[in-house]
């Protein structure tokens, strides 16, 4: 296994909201599904669905006063884009500005990573949580103690001239399929650890290549990836991703990768920009949708604090 594995990410403009304004009553307003939470104490919205990151985050930071918190995401639901763990950065960030306590991103970054692993009842990772907080494109090295952060130099433009984003409009649950990856991994199955090795290689080489501007590689190692990633378990493939993956590499893709936990959700695709349409065409033919892709060089900021 590699000593110090290492994670790609990038903060892209899909974007999470939060408002947070004082109320006579504590209220958690969702408006993606239009659910509203209301109650006369803080505890009350604990576990009520829709609501359950933000009263965790509540009862954290436990604010003197009642409080409104209106939610959106612009990511599509279960799409493995990190959209959960942006809204808990976001909800952490004005609750942090609101009640004054100045904690460090490092520490807010660990704080929603917690309340992430006691909502959803099991164990979360990081890494989803520094592109919403830094933005960019960055290279992440896990050794001992905090992971070390270098932003990479990543251009843009060429960006979104070779590389697509994809929804399946299948929605994937990375609590289940991470569950299955790690308990084939204590259960001793060679072959995913051998997957969870390979993915951690092409990771290492993708920071390089994007570094480098080297986007024909790009889209090579996104496919490398996937071909290892779906060895980690049967849970990360699915029919409608499969399928949509092959006619992207049928139109021309360079490669593909799932988002995320895969099972579903959204999908990476190389392409050379000349090919950029007809795989686009032939995602929609097939019953995918395009997303825009575009990097956000900006991390969470706070407009005004009442």
């Amino acid at each position: 296994m590699l000593s110090s594995p290492v994670t790609v990410n990038l903060a892209i403009g899909l974007f999470t909201e939060v408002e947070l304004t004082p109320s006579p009553e504590w209220v958690v307003h969702d408006r993606d599904s239009d659910t509203m939470v209301v109650t006369s104490t803080r505890q009350d919205l604990i576990g009520r669905p829709r609501a359950e990151l933000a009263a965790s985050l509540l009862d954290y930071f436990a604010p003197e006063n009642p409080v409104r918190i209106v939610t959106h995401s612009d990511a599509p639901p279960h799409s493995g884009l990190g959209g959960s763990s942006s809204l808990g950065i976001s909800i952490a960030f004005a609750l942090d500005r609101f009640c004054g306590t100045a904690k460090d991103p490092y520490q807010l970054i660990q704080l929603v990573r917690d309340v992430e692993a006691e909502v959803l009842g099991g164990p979360t990772g990081e890494q989803d949580h520094f592109p919403p907080v830094f933005g960019g494109a960055q290279r992440l090295q896990w050794g001992k103690g905090a992971p070390r952060r270098t932003e990479l130099a990543c251009d843009e433009h060429r960006l979104a001239q070779h590389l697509l984003l994809a929804y399946t409009h299948q929605p994937h649950r990375s609590g289940a399929n991470n569950w299955q990856v790690v308990k084939r991994f204590l259960d001793g199955d060679q072959s995913t650890r051998r997957a969870l090795n390979a993915i951690g290689e092409v990771a290492a080489a993708m920071a390089d290549a994007l570094d480098d501007g080297r986007w024909v590689d790009v889209g090579r190692l996104l496919r490398e990836e996937w071909a290892a990633r779906r060895e980690l378990a049967p849970e990360v493939v699915s029919p409608e991703l499969e399928a949509l993956m092959t006619a992207a590499n049928d139109a021309g893709a360079i490669g593909s990768k799932a988002c995320g936990a895969g099972g579903g959700g959204c999908f990476l695709v190389g392409v050379r920009p000349e090919d950029r349409e007809s795989v686009c065409e032939a995602i929609t033919h097939a019953g995918g949708e395009m997303l825009e892709l575009r990097m956000s060089r900006v991390g969470v900021s706070v407009e005004s604090i009442s």
